[in-house]
Order: structure tokens, then sequence, then C-alpha cells
């Protein structure tokens, strides 16, 4: 009887021995896991609250800081690098005020990471290319009016249908709108108090680009300043110069151009046959007034950019030898980038 007990104990002994040994590894595993998610954790973080300025060039901002035990950080040191040193303050000064307002949903201790607002080109890995316009505001508990939804949709397929009539049929629409979050390659975001014709960011995870666009703007008043609403028309020009981007199109320095980033004070008269097309006469606003403020002010596109954007789309058609994915980005090379940025400066078709 007591032999069989010992032998017994002796076996499950034995057993148990690899058992508790495997239990050590998965414990590494765990604790590997959690290293790589803490700085993506905070990276998308400060993704939400960082409200970008308008650029000319990408910025790359790095943080290394303490995580108090609220979530807060302290001794936040920041390098910004690739933006002109006129913006290097914009960028500087737009990436500390969402850290301040930062709280974290991770433990305490030091974090890093690094994110990239972008300005320049983007080059899809195939079209079309699925756009999910949200109808929800990322700043506020107001629901996005209608009007606005239609004009970030017709943001959209203006450049749909600018391309098609260009080339004559030939060439695919690039966006499809979709209704599922999901499955977007382009997110619209919407908010009441964001800048004006912005970078934007790629979720490094997802591939995905994020667009934000403003649906209201300041106004100060002899008291106390407050929101309005942006005429339409305005929201759909921020959505054009947004989706332009993702059509491998570089900014244009020419204030009545779709590809201009930052307000216009020029008003396009003329036969409104569709964006980029017809003859057209540019003047400028009179005290100043913004454009958009009167409702007014269709900008304009030129031949090469519709030219680049129609070729770009034929060589990059989904199921043409290319993987049906989220985008990707692609370098371009520095000459071709010159290239097509003094292309985008020509007069309005």
């Amino acid at each position: 009887m007591d032999g069989r007990f010992f032998f017994c104990c002796a076996l499950v002994a034995l057993i148990s021995r690899p058992l508790l040994a495997a239990e050590a590894p998965v414990t590494g595993d765990l604790r590997l896991s959690s290293d790589i998610e803490r700085p993506l954790t905070a990276r998308q973080a400060f993704a939400q609250k960082w409200k970008l300025p308008s650029l000319k060039s990408d910025a790359l901002v790095h943080v290394r800081a303490q995580v108090q035990p609220d979530g807060h950080l302290s001794g936040i040191e920041m390098e910004v690098d690739g933006p002109p040193s006129e913006q290097q303050s914009a960028v500087r000064q737009s990436a500390q005020a969402a850290l301040a307002n930062l709280q974290l949903p991770i433990a305490a201790g030091a974090v890093e990471f690094s994110l990239r607002a972008r300005a320049n080109a983007r080059i899809p890995a195939c079209f079309p290319l699925k756009v999910y316009v949200s109808d929800q505001m990322e700043d506020s508990s107001e629901a996005v009016p209608e009007v606005a939804i239609r004009a970030m949709h017709l943001g959209v397929t203006k450049w749909n249908a600018a391309i098609s009539s260009f080339h004559k049929g030939s060439v695919m629409e690039p966006f499809i709108l979709t209704s599922r979050p999901e499955e977007a390659d382009v997110r619209i975001e919407a908010y009441q108090d964001y800048p004006d014709y912005s970078g934007y960011f790629i979720d490094e995870q997802t591939g995905r680009m994020i667009v934000r666009v403003p649906l209201k703007r300041f106004k100060p008043g002899l008291l106390q300043g407050n929101f309005q609403w942006w005429h339409p028309e305005q929201v759909l020009q921020q959505t054009m110069f947004q989706m332009g981007r993702a059509l491998g199109l570089d900014l244009s320095d020419q204030p009545s151009n779709v590809l201009f980033a930052g307000q216009s004070l020029y008003i396009v008269t003329g036969p409104q046959r569709g964006v980029g097309l017809g003859s057209y006469d540019i003047r400028i606003a009179q005290f100043g007034d913004l454009v958009n403020d009167q409702g007014g002010g269709d900008r304009t596109l030129t031949n090469f950019q519709l030219e680049d954007a129609g070729e770009l789309i034929k060589h990059r058609r989904c199921g043409a030898g290319l993987r049906a994915a989220l985008p990707v980005i692609l370098e371009s090379a520095l000459g071709e980038k010159d290239e097509r940025r003094s292309r985008s400066a020509g007069s309005g078709l």
C-alpha cells in the first residue's frame, strides 16, 4: 500500500515538471506583447489628440516621457524632424498641446513613441480606394448635419467626375464610398475645432489614411467668440484637398488650386462644367472676405494634375497584378516630386 502511494506521488511529480516548465515562456511572451503594445497605445492616443497644422512637408515627432499613475505624462522630451524652419514652431506647439492633455490607459513608467504627420502625396497600392465618411464629430457630441455629410461625400465623388470626364471614361473612378469603417482605405473624420487644410495620418497598424475636416470655425465676438458652421462649399473644398493627395498629387502653391494648403481669397467664375473643366476667370475677393463665407469659389485643377492622377490609377488597378489591400507608402524620387510640384502650379483649365 505504501509502495503504491509513493509510486503515484513520484508519477505526479514527473508529469508536473514539464507542465510547470512550459508555463515560463508564456509569461515572457506576455511581457514582450505588453512592451510592443505600450508605445502603440501611446501613439494612438497622441494621434487622437494632435490637431495637425497645415504642412508643406512631412513632420516626424519623437516623444520620450514618464507615465504617471493617473495616466498623465511628465518629464516630456520631444524632437521634431522634417518640416521647414518656419513650420517647426507650429508643429511643436500643436504637439505640446496634445501631450499636455494626454491621459494614457497604460501602467506607470517610461514610454517612447514616434508619429509622423504627413503632407506629401500618397501613392496607394491600388485603386479603387474605399472611403468612409464619419457621421459623428470626433471632438463634440453634436451631430453632424446632413448637409455637411453630403458636402464631404461630394468632395470625394467630384474627384471621380473630374477624372472620368477628363479621360473620357477611359480611367476608372478612383474612389468608392463605403458605410463600413472597418473596410475603408481612407477614413474622413469630422471635427468642430481643427486647423484648416491640415496634414494627415497613416494608421501604421492598418495602413489606413486618416484625414480630418473641420466643420466649424471660430469667430470672435464683442464679448465672447463662438464656433459657427462652415458653408458646405468650404467643407467640400477641404475634403477635395485631402483626397487629392490620395491620388498621388503634391501640394500646389497657387491659391486657386484644389491642392493649395490654405484658405483662398480668390473666387473662380465662369462656366461651371465640373471641377477642372471649362474656362475660368479668377478674381480676388474684396475686403479680405473668405470666399466660402459667401458660398462661392470653386477651385481649379490643371491638365497636368488630372493626367498624373489618371496615369497612376491606370497602372495601379486592383487585381491587375496588385494585391487588393490597404495602401502602402511608396517614396517618390526627389526629381519626380519636384516635377509634380511644378506641374501642379499651372493655370486652371
